[in-house]
């Protein structure tokens, strides 16, 4: 039988009063996530956005898609307009007043 190895951190533990079963514990503890109010959080004061911002964002971003669905689709019918005019069948064109 092999001689017994000791774990490095035995000599402080024991004189401290915490054991191997401890540490176990820890270790699973922390493997289920029970340790998470002892890890670091992020320092300073949380963001607070208003709803108002928020809306805003939210706005922003519908405008950003729908400007680039529209020019898209104007792609499109310039191309549906070329290939009906090489067909010889002519699209007219239509002005559209834009409401300002």
């Amino acid at each position: 039988m092999p001689p017994r190895v000791s774990a490095p951190w035995a000599p402080c533990c024991g004189a401290t009063g915490l054991y191997s079963s401890h540490r176990t514990t820890w270790k699973r503890q922390r493997k289920q996530g029970e340790l998470d109010a002892l890890t670091p959080h992020k320092r300073g004061p949380k963001v607070v956005v208003s709803s108002l911002v928020k809306e805003n964002r939210e706005l922003q971003a519908d405008v950003t898609r729908l400007t680039r669905k529209l020019k898209n689709a104007e792609l499109i019918i310039e191309v549906q307009k070329k290939v009906a005019a090489l067909l010889g069948n002519p699209i007219p064109n239509i002005q559209i007043d834009e409401e300002s």
